[in-house]
């Protein structure tokens, strides 16, 4: 709660939140509540509702009465309708505060299902959650490379493509950061007047592309230009002089054995339900249909028959096989930037780009957003903002922190690096505190922290520099 409140005033945000609403509970504290309760793994209003019914607690976040359900679905609602002025505020905060040299941004989207709801952007698209015959709603984050704090969230209807979003969301991202900033996108946001989009805003992009048959050609031109990058990993760049466009194919070792023994296993499966066809002469459906959706009125019976002559058992043809399922691109992928940069740059601005994949898994697991329990449009913003300002938090605890120096391999040399813990073990710390409070009949005394670990002793000894400064 402390660390919420602290973070939350630095970049300015419950002082706006403060003003958007002028009569009950102030903003500030419906905000720090609910930012507080999401990252103790209460993911709904109902849950937290019943944690605010704890006096200490409301003491401690200086809440003068009770606090319920109603109150902070509303609180939700009002701050869902005005995500876009906390989102700015709190970007102005964190230059403020940090003063970023860098401002690179990763970017990426997922959808998240929808519990009892009834808002407009709850629809029935491509099923990422596996939750199938459940409406569900895209939404878009970016963070800062460097950093690691994410500073933006969009929310989309359920149908919406990857395209569609990063055409809406892009913009509004780079528009925040300092021009020639990089974004880094996988290949949904490759399309090319996304990208060209970028340029002309005077930013740089760099993205995962799908290859194409132009490519295969050079590289069968090229094949002795590849250039090593490291262990196991080297790279063919191309140069467009006219644009300054310029692609990097590479080819990696490591994702070649992965593949090949991913078509192994998938090959040995099919070889292995033939084998059994062939002896019982009876068919499981479940070899080859799978039924997703279930209709409590209608039954589906898949029937299959087959011809046996589909697979060859001899080594010789298991082993084409395995080849045809590896496909001719097995082991390469391919990456494009709107400037030239050197393969191994190129490689590891891609690779960092990990860091969104953590975020968009913490946003579901830690702050609780999965599945999202939501009764209308604002409150399916005001849910993504509230765990865009959970996981912003945390982010800037851990950019505060000085980590401890540690020895990386970066193409076969040995670096030093900072490490610092991850997102998820310091909300683990900063939860397992106890605060011991005592009375003076019914006078509550000042509370006593105790149980203190590593992370939460150099987090608090932040917050008090920060607050002393």
């Amino acid at each position: 709660m402390k660390t919420v409140e602290f973070y939350l005033s630095l970049t300015g945000v419950l002082d706006l939140v403060d003003a958007f609403k002028s009569k009950g509970v102030p903003m500030r504290q419906t905000v720090a509540a609910v930012t507080a309760c999401s990252l103790m793994g209460r993911n709904s209003m109902s849950g937290c509702a019943e944690w605010l019914g704890n006096p200490n607690v409301r003491a401690e976040l200086g809440i003068p009465g009770r606090m319920g359900q109603r109150t902070l679905n509303r609180g939700v609602e009002i701050l869902g309708a005005r995500t876009e002025e906390v989102i700015a505020r709190m970007w102005k905060g964190l230059c403020s505060a940090f003063g970023f040299a860098n401002t690179d941004v990763d970017t990426d989207g997922t959808a998240v299902a929808c519990r009892w709801s009834r808002a407009g952007l709850a629809k029935f698209g491509y099923d990422r959650d596996r939750s199938p015959g459940k409406k569900q709603v895209e939404f878009m984050t970016a963070r800062l490379q460097e950093s690691r704090i994410p500073m933006f969230v969009k929310e989309h209807e359920g149908n919406a493509t990857d395209p569609e979003m990063f055409r809406e969301v892009l913009p509004a991202a780079m528009g925040m950061v300092r021009k020639g900033s990089w974004t880094v996108t996988d290949d949904g946001g490759a399309s090319e007047d996304v990208l060209n989009n970028i340029v002309k805003a005077g930013n740089n992009h760099l993205a995962r592309v799908k290859m194409n048959a132009s490519d295969d050609a050079y590289i069968r031109e090229h094949r002795t230009c590849f250039e090593a990058v490291e262990d196991g990993v080297c790279c063919l760049k191309r140069v467009f002089k006219t644009s300054g466009r310029t692609t990097y194919v590479f080819f990696s070792a490591p994702l070649a054995m992965k593949a090949e023994e991913r078509a192994t296993s998938v090959v040995e499966k099919r070889v292995a339900t033939q084998g059994e066809i062939r002896r019982t002469g009876k068919i499981r459906n479940s070899d080859f249909f799978t039924v997703k959706a279930r209709h409590p009125g209608i039954k589906v019976d898949p029937r299959a028959s087959f011809q046996d002559d589909l697979l060859d058992d001899a080594p010789e043809s298991i082993a084409q096989m395995i080849e045809d399922e590896k496909g001719p691109r097995c082991g390469f992928f391919k990456l494009e930037s709107s400037v030239e940069l050197t393969p191994l740059e190129a490689l590891m601005k891609y690779r960092n780009r990990v860091a969104i994949e953590h975020l968009i898994s913490s946003m579901k697991r830690v702050a609780g957003i999965k599945p999202l329990r939501v009764w209308s449009d604002d409150s399916v913003r005001g849910s993504m903002l509230l765990a865009l300002l959970a996981e912003a938090v945390i982010a800037m605890a851990r950019h505060e922190m000085r980590g401890r120096e540690e020895e990386k391999k970066v193409a076969g040399k040995a670096e030093a690096v900072i490490a610092k813990p991850s997102e998820e073990s310091i909300v683990r710390s900063l939860a397992r505190s106890t605060v011991a409070v005592r009375y003076e009949g019914r006078r509550r005394l000042e509370p006593v922290y105790s149980n203190w670990e590593r992370i939460s002793t150099e987090t608090t000894g932040d917050i008090r520099s920060r607050a002393a400064a």
